[in-house]
């Protein structure tokens, strides 16, 4: 049976800062033993929210 947790932001965020969350959001419980799916609001657009994930990679090099 399917467990739900939701979140709701109450404050205004950039495109920015919602793809962080986001991202954030989903890479948390991609290091679980759990299927799970993120949906995200469809206000910021996915070539954003895409953006920021490839990023991370950047920002987090080892070198």
């Amino acid at each position: 049976m399917p467990r739900y947790v939701k979140l709701t932001i109450q404050d205004d965020m950039t495109d920015d800062a919602y793809a962080n969350l986001a991202n954030t959001v989903w890479m948390m419980l991609r290091n679980t033993q759990y299927d799970f799916h993120v949906e995200h609001d469809g206000r910021t657009p996915v070539g954003r929210l895409n953006a920021s994930w490839a990023k991370y990679g950047d920002d987090a090099a080892w070198e």
